[in-house]
């Protein structure tokens, strides 16, 4: 990396420059000062602490940079700020390098109201509040718009590792969306108005008995309490003929490992791990761009869960949800049903700008213990079963009837 960005910032402080303020409450600006201040963090923490340069090999970030600062410098709109650096960090590809600016979400990140769910070359509505929408609707197009169009036009603003990713995670982006639109559905055109009162359907976890077995459903690891709930279950079934863990939508949070030891059947591998590591000296000789890597070993509980497992997973799966899937795969400890992952996990170091802006810098990247890719890729089901519009039409799970169908069995064949 290069410190020419930088240099442009001195040079402008040198100046005094300062913008006038104008009412929040009308059309909120950002300070010159503040915004020299904030794109300088972001160009340090991203050469410092980025651990991904290897899944964009043909990226020039200097000269991204330079682009980005001719847009920030010359326009003081907080919108216009906030869409430009999302622009730049997506550049990264990165499902855990993001930007986040809490008055966007506050005054633009109204919900939807429905859910939507790439399958194949479709949008279908897999979940909604509005009356009028209902699962299973494919959507055609955005106010006229061929809706995969309006998906290519905002994809840049969009954190991801891969396309894949980023067509999870649009409607998790509300901002990018009118206020008001009308949706193009199969047989009929709804016109949506967002409105943050709308109820939202959240899964919570939970522990249930089928077939005399356990059916855990988690829906995130954000939350410590969750994961005792779920070792709590585990150990008043550690009897059971079966356990199947539904782990699709989960978004991550911290890693289970109280759950792995309590699952696994053997010693298992973390992942192969890296992150930068910067050497004055070395970068003086003009050596490249320097990492540290590690893996690990965990051995499971004696007091843990011996009889089969199964995992339905989804593209929706993340992060610490990958952690925990990740062991199963390579141990083949569990059944794995469903869709690819996500494809992203990782360590992130935070800049708090002090004004509802944060940069999440993801420091650390991660491999199969064997080496081969993960990010963007992620992790493969034992067996494939998709989702179509017939099944969220008609409310029919097809991957968890197939789970409890060859666990019943008592094997994998499809």
């Amino acid at each position: 990396m290069k410190p020419s960005a930088v240099l442009v910032f001195c040079f402008v402080l040198c100046f005094g420059v300062v913008a006038k303020a104008q009412s929040a409450s009308t059309s909120p600006k950002v300070l010159l000062h503040d915004r020299i201040w904030i794109a300088t963090q972001i160009y340090s923490s991203i050469s410092a602490n980025f651990a991904h340069w290897q899944g964009v090999p043909n990226l020039d970030f200097d000269k991204e940079f330079q682009s980005y600062l001719d847009q920030v410098l010359g326009d003081d709109d907080r919108r216009n700020f906030d869409m430009a650096t999302l622009a730049l960090v997506a550049k990264l590809e990165n499902g855990h390098t993001r930007f986040f600016d809490k008055w966007l979400m506050d005054n633009f990140g109204a919900p939807l109201g429905f859910t939507l769910r790439p399958i194949g070359s479709s949008w279908v509505v897999a979940e909604s509040q509005i009356a009028d929408v209902h699962p299973g609707d494919s959507v055609r197009a955005i106010d006229g718009q061929p809706f995969e169009d309006f998906f290519h036009n905002v994809i840049k603003y969009i954190a991801t590792s891969s396309e894949r990713e980023a067509r999870f995670a649009l409607v998790y982006c509300p901002y990018l969306f009118p206020e008001s639109f009308t949706l193009q559905l199969a047989n009929r055109t709804v016109h949506i108005t967002r409105r943050r009162d709308l109820p939202q359907n959240k899964p919570r976890f939970s522990a249930e008995e089928k077939d005399g077995s356990l059916y855990l459903r988690i829906p995130s690891f954000g939350d410590q309490n969750v994961e005792s709930s779920a070792v709590d279950a585990i150990e008043k079934h550690l009897k059971s003929p079966f356990i199947i863990i539904d782990v699709r939508g989960n978004g991550g949070g911290s890693t289970p490992q109280g759950m792995l030891a309590r699952l696994m059947e053997k010693p298992y591998h973390i992942w192969l791990e890296s992150t930068p590591d910067h050497i004055g000296i070395f970068r003086a000789w003009g050596a490249e761009r320097g990492e540290l890597s590690w893996s690990g070993t965990f051995t499971p509980s004696e007091d843990r869960y011996r009889g089969p497992v199964y995992l339905l997973v989804d593209g929706g799966c993340a992060s610490a949800c990958e952690d925990f899937v990740a062991p199963f795969k390579e141990t083949q400890r569990a059944v794995i049903l469903g869709e690819a992952t996500w494809g992203s996990t990782g360590q992130t170091i935070s800049s708090d700008f002090g004004n509802g802006m944060t940069l999440n810098v993801s420091t650390k990247r991660e491999s199969f213990p064997d080496g081969s890719q993960f990010e963007g890729i992620g992790i493969a089901p034992t067996i494939e079963v998709h989702v179509t519009e017939t099944d969220l039409a008609d409310g029919r799970d097809p991957v968890l009837e197939k789970a409890f169908a060859i666990a019943r069995r008592g094997d994998a064949k499809q």
